[in-house]
């Protein structure tokens, strides 16, 4: 195993290391975090919670998403180039919003709901059943398309509460799934 790999290997051992101890704390936390949710209590349970372990996940995220991608020329004979047609997916061909909205408009929600399993890096069912969500909700609310595309500008101002409330609105994703979609998001947002 080369050192990109191992290092690969480590991260995401802490990163799911941290992910358990995230849902522990929350599940020992439920009462707290509820009433902080609510406004009954000032002891910022949920706060806590994020400076503790979420920083520190929002950091191996950041690190596993910069890592090196594998080279997939290491097994070509040296001097060989790649074709056109397997060279790498570039910023136009890559899953992007773009593409997202591009299917949901012609009706394509499993071509949607691909696009959104590799932006968020949720599986395929999980992706389908966000776009299911988001054409749902666009269907019901045609101006539902300009609420969605604020999510980038929270995104980016670090509006956790926005920007979670966004990913549930549009999405359906809550909980520890939301919050790992919106670091993951943000990483990216930071790498561009």
């Amino acid at each position: 195993m080369n050192d990109n790999a191992q290092a690969k290997e480590i991260l995401t051992q802490a990163r799911d290391h941290l992910v358990e101890r995230i849902v522990n704390r929350i599940v020992e936390a439920r009462e707290e975090i509820l009433d902080d949710a609510m406004g009954e209590s000032y002891m910022g349970e949920i706060e806590v919670i994020y400076e503790q372990l979420g920083g520190r996940l929002n950091h191996v995220n950041a690190m596993l998403a910069n890592m090196p991608a594998a080279e997939k020329a290491e097994s070509r004979p040296a001097g060989e180039t790649t074709t056109d047609l397997e060279s790498p997916k570039t910023e136009e061909q890559a899953a992007s919003f773009e593409m997202f909205v591009r299917e949901i408009r012609r009706g394509d929600i499993e071509a949607a709901g691909a696009a959104l399993a590799e932006l968020f890096e949720v599986d395929a069912a999980r992706g389908q059943r966000c776009a299911t969500v988001f054409a749902d909700q666009l269907r019901q609310e045609p101006e539902f398309m300009v609420k969605a595309m604020t999510l980038r500008g929270h995104l980016a101002s670090g509006s956790h509460n926005a920007s979670l409330m966004l990913l549930w609105e549009c999405f359906g994703l809550q909980g520890l799934e939301a919050i790992q979609v919106m670091e993951l998001l943000q990483t990216r947002m930071m790498a561009t």
